[in-house]
């Protein structure tokens, strides 16, 4: 089951973005998909419900490593999608 926040659609995101406001702040990976699964691992971003209300708190060294976390995710749901 997902769990549907706004308009679910898959979204692209394949690299870091830096705020233009300040360009050493990463910014967030939010596609504003955001849909849950039954994991709570968001299928825009790819984030986990906790890393999703942690980001704005957060250091630049944690939303890289929550970024890193997002391409594994990401990576492992891509593989499931095209074995079912």
């Amino acid at each position: 089951m997902v769990h549907h926040y706004g308009i679910c659609r898959f979204g692209q995101r394949n690299e870091v973005m830096l705020s233009k406001s300040n360009p050493t702040q990463i910014e967030s990976p939010c596609v504003r998909n955001c849909c849950l699964n039954d994991q709570d691992i968001c299928v825009g971003c790819y984030r986990s419900l906790d890393e999703i209300l942690r980001w704005s708190k957060v250091s630049e060294e944690e939303r890289s490593k929550i970024l890193k976390n997002t391409d594994r995710r990401k990576a492992q749901l891509s593989s499931v999608r095209l074995n079912s």
